[in-house]
């Protein structure tokens, strides 16, 4: 069993070196008893980016933001403002369940369809989800298994801010660095808006490059 302290410990590990979120979404999956766990950064109801616990996870999650980008239990789980972690059976009925696109056609066929999540707002007015995923008839096993999710809840959200802002850090220095050879450069989100640029870049707006959705 994962220690929650060791959890944390990786959780702020993971806001200055990125590349260890995997693994600790991967040992958030393994502490809830979950199948996988996913990191989303919404725009709206809409992803804009993920990282997940695991290669094999990434199907699903692409799938999931591809074919169902507003969905129910995405829009239920923003909506609710709610600062802790929800099962899906929180935020949906199971008349509601049994309806759904995104359970019935897509996550229940994978071995999927049963989750806990919560939404975390961040300064941009982007939301930042923290997801486990179970099979579609499991579930958190132990009642303290959300408690456990809900005191780790607070270090989620100051790690995924404190990695937004230094994503954001990375980001201009790079576009900086091209700057200083002349050259413009930008940075784009995931949705093709515009995250920095250069002089050089914004030089060329609005004449030659403009900045639209």
């Amino acid at each position: 069993m994962i220690e929650p302290a060791d959890l944390v410990s990786r959780i702020y590990e993971a806001a200055v070196i990125p590349e260890q979120w995997s693994g600790v979404l991967a040992a958030t999956a393994q502490f809830a008893g979950a199948k996988d766990a996913v990191l989303i950064a919404t725009r709206g109801t809409s992803f804009a980016g993920w990282l997940m616990s695991s290669p094999e996870f990434n199907d699903i999650v692409v799938g999931h933001s591809q074919h169902y980008p507003t969905n129910l239990r995405t829009s239920r789980l923003i909506g609710a403002q709610y600062a802790g972690f929800l099962h899906d059976r929180d935020l949906l009925t199971q008349d509601e369940i049994d309806r759904e696109p995104v359970y019935q056609d897509f996550l229940i066929p994978r071995g999927y369809g049963s989750g806990v999540a919560t939404a975390i707002a961040s300064p941009s007015g982007d939301n930042i989800i923290i997801h486990a995923e179970f099979g579609h008839t499991d579930g958190p096993r132990r009642p303290d298994i959300l408690t456990g999710l809900n005191k780790l809840r607070p270090h989620f959200a100051r790690a995924a801010l404190l990695s937004s802002q230094l994503g954001l850090e990375r980001a201009r220095a790079m576009t900086e660095a091209l700057g200083m050879l002349a050259l413009p450069g930008a940075v784009l989100r995931g949705a093709g808006k515009l995250y920095t640029a250069n002089a050089a870049f914004e030089a060329l707006m609005p004449g030659l490059i403009r900045d639209r959705r």
